[in-house]
């Protein structure tokens, strides 16, 4: 997924990107999960009144456990400045602008090409616990 990397403080990806790229993302009481096109869940949980999906970074060499909090209102998928920094950034798309839930603008800084697994996945592959935190 490209994240575009700004003043956020958490990694947040918008439902709608993820649907227009032809994922299906479920909301419900009992089980909230996104599945791909393949049929493949990756299941939620919620975190407050959020949900989010646990899943294994690639940074560069490495590979750091974190979450991606899934956003019904967010137009496009952000990231915070200073994370992944094994992962190349490349130029911001020229005009895109970014506002923060309390209105005020969030830098932008340009884009990265992030690849992750769901860790529920991860671990199904090589067993459990993960060990190192982004």
């Amino acid at each position: 997924m490209t994240f575009h990397v700004t003043d956020a403080s958490k990694f947040l990806a918008s439902v709608t990107r993820m649907t227009d790229a032809g994922n299906d993302v479920n909301f419900n009481r009992r089980k909230c999960y996104i599945e791909s096109p393949g049929r493949k869940r990756a299941y939620l949980r919620k975190r407050g009144g959020v949900y989010a999906l646990d899943v294994v970074f690639f940074d560069g060499e490495s590979a750091v456990q974190g979450e991606i909090l899934i956003d019904s209102g967010a137009a496009d998928h952000v990231m915070p400045k200073g994370m992944l920094t094994g992962v190349t950034t490349r130029e911001k798309e020229p005009g895109t602008r970014f506002v923060a839930a309390d209105g005020g603008e969030l830098g932008n800084y340009g884009r990265k090409d992030v690849q992750f697994v769901p860790l529920a996945f991860w671990e199904e592959e090589f067993g459990a616990p993960f060990q190192g935190r982004a």
